[in-house]
C-alpha cells in the first residue's frame, strides 16, 4: 500500500493537470469486482518467482479484462496528458521497479498485450 501512496504523490507532483482524471479513473476501476480480483491476484503474484509462467497468464487476464471493459481504460484522450509527459510517465510507471520486479514485469507484459490490441500506451523506448 505504501508503494501505491508514493505513486499517487509522484503522479500529483509530476503531472498535476492529469491527476484529477487519474483519480476518477481509479475510482471507476475500484467499482469493478473483476478489476479488484485481478489486483488481488497481482498482489499475490509478488510472492512468486520472477520467471513464474503464471505472471504471463495474469498479464493476459488483466489485458483481456481491460479489453472486455474498455471504460476501465479511461478516456484515452485524457491519457494524452500523460503520454505527452513522457519523462514523468516513465518515472511514475517505473517507480520502485527494483523493489517490485514482479509488478514491473506484470505491468510491462500487460502494456505489451494492450498495445498489440491497438491501445495507445507509451512504449518504454518512447520516453
Amino acid at each position: 500500500m505504501a508503494a501505491q501512496r508514493e505513486a499517487l504523490v509522484l503522479a500529483r507532483a509530476m503531472v498535476p493537470e492529469g491527476f484529477d482524471s487519474f483519480l476518477g479513473q481509479l475510482e471507476h476501476r475500484l467499482d469493478d469486482p473483476g478489476y479488484i480480483d485481478l489486483i488481488r491476484r497481482a498482489s499475490e503474484a509478488e510472492t512468486w518467482e520472477p520467471d513464474d509462467p503464471r505472471i504471463e497468464e495474469l498479464a493476459a487476464a488483466i489485458a483481456e479484462h481491460y479489453l472486455a471493459h474498455p471504460a476501465l481504460l479511461g478516456n484515452l484522450t485524457g491519457a494524452h496528458v500523460w503520454t505527452n509527459a513522457s519523462t514523468q510517465y516513465r518515472l511514475i510507471n517505473s517507480h520502485r521497479q527494483d523493489q517490485a520486479p514482479i509488478a514491473a514485469r506484470l505491468t510491462a507484459l500487460t502494456e505489451t498485450k494492450l498495445r498489440a490490441a491497438g491501445i495507445p500506451i507509451p512504449r518504454p523506448d518512447s520516453y
